[in-house]
């Protein structure tokens, strides 16, 4: 028999609304131990309805959803992020890793991170790029005024959260020089990954694409 449920009915006291997941914010680190107990308690006390009429107020007579089926599958993902959250704060990655891995949901991890490894060492120089960054658009930029021959890899979620696994940072762009990491645009990691950027300014930048094999 199916129930049907009004969506507009206020929730009962002892359910927890989860955490949005998809293409919503997601929790800030400090929030940590409330979300990790409302998270625990949704997906154990949790009991979804049948169906859900969508025709209460007039509008949309005597349509219905398959209330078991949305909500299972919102189910199945919370519980697939969250799994996720918990295998990157246990490896020890920090908020914005976690954050990336959680996008980047279920995927190959070691099919992925041979094609990171591959792709690193399939040119001189590699620089793994976001279309939306722009300090990728100065990088690219930067790079043609250098002379240099860049081979320019677009990033998904799953191969930008292994590229961020690899060199412990998710910003783009990612510059690989001879197979090795130097940094983004211009922000000084440490010394040895100072960035294109002051690359340049200490006329490093030339040189090293040079001996790599990276110059037009």
């Amino acid at each position: 028999q199916q129930s049907t449920v009004n969506p507009a009915a206020p929730l009962a006291e002892n359910t927890v609304s989860p955490p949005s997941v998809n293409g919503a914010s997601l929790p800030s680190p400090q929030n940590e131990d409330t979300v990790s107990k409302q998270v625990q308690e949704y997906l154990e006390h949790t009991s979804p309805p049948t169906s859900v009429a969508l025709g209460q107020n007039g509008e949309y007579p005597g349509l219905e959803i398959d209330a078991a089926e949305v909500l299972e599958n919102l189910h199945t993902t919370l519980e697939s992020s969250w799994r996720i959250f918990q295998e990157a704060k246990t490896s020890g990655y920090d908020w914005k890793i976690s954050k990336l891995m959680i996008l980047a949901g279920e995927y190959d991890v070691e099919a992925t991170k041979a094609t990171v490894d591959s792709l690193i060492h399939s040119a001189g120089c590699v620089m793994f790029v976001s279309n939306s960054s722009p300090a990728c658009k100065q990088a690219m930029k930067a790079m043609g005024i250098a002379g240099a021959d860049v081979k320019y890899v677009t990033l998904d979620n799953p191969l930008h959260a292994e590229l961020a696994k690899k060199v412990g940072r998710t910003a783009v762009p990612a510059v690989f020089i001879g197979g090795n990491y130097v940094g983004g645009f211009d922000e000084e990691v440490s010394e040895q990954t100072p960035g294109i950027f002051y690359l340049a300014f200490q006329g490093k930048l030339r040189p090293m694409l040079e001996q790599a094999g990276a110059l037009r």
